[in-house]
């Protein structure tokens, strides 16, 4: 009856086990890093300035293009 549960939130509690063992704010830096090289990894020089441009001036994001 309460296995799904627990199943359901498995990840939730192995990552606060994670934040806890590393320390909040180098798994938070972790985080971050994870975020920023996602957000530029798949993106040209020149799409991921469009795209910080826009951001910066409170504009919508600019779609990558699709090859």
């Amino acid at each position: 009856m309460l296995l799904p549960f627990r199943l359901a939130f498995l990840p939730v509690k192995i990552l606060l086990f994670v934040a806890k063992t590393l320390g909040y704010t180098r798994f938070a830096m972790f985080l971050i890093g994870v975020f920023v090289g996602l957000a530029c990894a798949p993106t040209t020089g020149a799409q991921f300035r469009a795209r910080v441009r826009d951001l910066v001036q409170g504009d919508q994001p600019a779609q990558p293009a699709l090859p």
